[in-house]
């Protein structure tokens, strides 16, 4: 977050102080017990508390969303307490409601994520008319448009933010935004999403620390080469950079990097370990919810098993993985068209592992957008 030119310096380095002793007291605390308490303490009425909220926010997004929800909302309930200018409160709106959507987004609430950013959109073009402000929606909301399977659109979208980032010359977020436009389009082409990884990579500002960045950059780098016949070097780069894996203990970090491991492994004809990281993420995936997940990570392993000659296990992973999507009320096509997978596996059909992949690709663009919009077919 850029700092705030309305606010002297001497006076911002006092509320980040200011902020900082009141977070820590605030994070503990329930979500109810954190909006009492500032309610009734004018002293928390000022920017310095929603810059480390906002910072908190996307700390809990990494580890818990639902934390970083309701870290959202009290975000959002900050900036009622603030006595600044209407547009730069229009700014501060903008961010707080941006953090909820990609909260939201980052917890499986799609709707309520592009209800936040509607809301957004309407202060940001009430504001100050800052690009770092634009930029901010757009990048935010590109993630949402990948996760809903709109890989073009969100593309178009970090089109827009990299010209505004171009335009104040912020080389570092240019860079941030090669990088996310490589994690989209690498679905689709992954020989672009390598080129603009390692344009993004060249032009970040790694001297921060922001390890986080750097671990999510290079993993992107790396299955953008598993995926373009580049395996050898996607290998040897996960090696390098597996320590800063361990950095981040969460399950959607180290599940990230075991998938990435069994797809290199089966690219390389690791064929045991491939399997047993596919194995274990289906078995991870299922604990925590992650439908989509275990779904795409059942199709690796049944390609595997057919790469194997093992097509009876193969179809009996297919079969079984049969009703959860049933479960999510998924278009007839799709679900016939599941069944006929099986059947091209039982017959060993050349066709299968065309059919596997396809429906990988379908399901990315339409799972989760029927989870936004249930009764949309």
């Amino acid at each position: 977050m850029r700092d705030e030119s309305h606010i002297a310096p001497e006076e911002m380095e006092v509320q980040l102080k200011r902020g900082a002793a009141q977070w820590a007291r605030l994070a503990p605390l329930s979500p109810g017990q954190r909006l009492v308490l500032l309610r009734n303490d004018p002293a928390m009425h000022h920017w310095g508390l929603l810059r480390h909220t906002l910072d908190a926010c996307k700390q809990a997004g990494r580890m818990n969303p639902v934390d970083a929800v309701d870290i959202a909302h009290f975000a959002v309930a900050v900036v009622e307490t603030l006595d600044d200018p209407p547009s730069q409160l229009n700014d501060f709106r903008s961010r707080a409601l941006t953090a909820l959507a990609n909260a939201k987004r980052a917890a499986a609430d799609f709707s309520g994520s592009e209800q936040a950013f509607r809301a957004a959109w309407r202060h940001v073009s009430q504001g100050t008319g800052d690009p770092y402000e634009r930029a901010n929606v757009q990048c935010h909301e590109a993630w949402l448009l990948r996760d809903l399977g709109e890989f073009e659109a969100a593309v178009t979208l970090l089109d827009d933010a990299l010209e505004l980032y171009k335009g104040v010359g912020d080389t570092h977020l240019c860079g941030r935004v090669l990088i996310q436009q490589a994690s989209t389009i690498g679905y689709v082409d992954p020989l672009q999403g390598v080129e603009l990884a390692r344009k993004g990579l060249a032009m970040l500002d790694l001297k921060n620390g922001d390890e986080y960045l750097e671990l999510s950059a290079r993993n992107v780098l790396a299955h953008c080469l598993n995926d373009a016949g580049y395996a050898e070097e996607a290998r040897a780069m996960q090696e390098i950079y597996r320590s800063l894996y361990a950095k981040f203990p969460g399950v959607a970090v180290q599940s990230r990097m075991h998938w990435l491991d069994g797809l290199i492994a089966r690219n390389l004809g690791d064929f045991p370990t491939a399997e047993r990281k596919f194995r274990e993420l289906r078995t991870v995936f299922a604990k925590h919810g992650f439908d989509l997940e275990q779904v795409l990570v059942s199709l690796d392993l049944a390609e595997l098993l057919l790469w194997s000659r093992r097509n009876a296990e193969a179809a009996a992973l297919i079969h079984e993985t049969y009703p959860l999507l049933v479960s999510w009320g998924l278009e007839k096509n799709l679900l016939a068209l599941w069944l006929t997978l099986e059947n091209f596996v039982r017959a060993e059909t050349e066709e299968a592992t065309l059919l596997m992949r396809d429906l990988a690709a379908t399901l990315r663009r339409g799972w989760n957008r029927r989870r936004a919009h249930p009764t949309t077919n």
